[in-house]
């Protein structure tokens, strides 16, 4: 799935080294991203400690770029799929968070 990537079919929102910030094209809600590796791994675990400092870095400037996007947003909810059954290839979901709204499950 993440693979596609290359083919324009994701709104790609930022590239870095290891991994790409790209729009949810299926979003549980709006202001949700998925930050996606661009390493073809399933797990967190096989990050190595470059890549997991990258990626938090990249995870920040997620946030950022969706404070941009309402300024009600009074956080996010940001999580990690692992396994192949949790999507083909590991990716992080970053959404907004807002005041009363409840927690994405």
């Amino acid at each position: 799935m993440f693979c596609e990537v290359c083919s324009d079919k994701y709104d790609v929102l930022l590239e870095r080294e290891h991994f790409y910030l790209l729009e949810d094209r299926f979003p549980n809600k709006s202001g949700h991203l998925l930050m996606i590796s661009k390493r073809h791994i399933t797990s967190s675990l096989d990050l190595n400690k470059t890549e997991w400092q990258l990626l938090r870095a990249a995870i920040q400037e997620g946030y950022a770029l969706l404070k941009t996007r309402d300024n009600l947003v009074i956080g996010f909810n940001t999580g990690i799929s692992v396994g192949s059954d949790a999507g083909q290839q590991l990716h992080i979901c970053i959404c907004m968070s807002f005041r009363g709204e409840p927690m994405i499950s």
